[in-house]
């Protein structure tokens, strides 16, 4: 009977035993990772290529503008009929430093500007990536830029492309 007993005490912590490993296996959550190619990604979204065709049409502006400066100096320089004309080396002096001063405050506005824009399309990308990472149940979702930080990942993890498709028709409006 004391046999009996133990045995049925000894299977029913083994069942238990069993039921708990097989629970807690079954439930725990198994991480979905996988990495996208940063550059691809950042390439392939319409935001840049937009923000990209607006930098350079004011590159193109600014660069009308010094051109006719330019060819302002050269006339003014032609104009002056010798070094004793103090008036027409006082205008050329003004108009060169007039082109000057332009030609750097260009040079700074579209580094800024470039530099923005660069800003305001990671801003966008992450959150669509934090979006589509949220929608689709993924843990972790690395970036790959060639600096080193992701130094290898199983191709089969990169979710470059389906991330690209997402964002750039989160991008345009359409809804996923």
């Amino acid at each position: 009977m004391k046999n009996k007993f133990n045995i049925i005490v000894l299977a029913s912590v083994l069942i238990i035993s069993i039921s708990a490993c097989l629970y807690f296996i079954l439930n725990s959550k198994v991480p979905k990772l996988a990495y996208v190619e940063l550059e691809t990604m950042y390439n392939a979204f319409p935001m840049k290529k937009e923000l990209e065709a607006k930098l350079t049409n004011v590159k193109q502006a600014r660069k009308n503008i010094l051109d006719s400066l330019k060819i302002q100096l050269n006339a003014l320089s032609l104009s002056v009929k010798s070094e004793k004309d103090a008036e027409g080396i006082r205008n050329f002096q003004i108009k060169k430093q007039e082109f000057l001063t332009k030609q750097q405050n260009f040079e700074q506005d579209n580094q800024q500007a470039s530099q923005s824009y660069s800003s305001q399309i990671w801003k966008q990308i992450n959150q669509y990536v934090k979006d589509y990472g949220k929608q689709n149940g993924y843990t972790l979702i690395a970036g790959a830029d060639g600096s080193g930080n992701l130094l290898y990942a199983d191709e089969t993890k990169n979710i470059t492309l389906e991330v690209s498709k997402y964002i750039n028709e989160r991008y345009s409006g359409e809804k996923k």
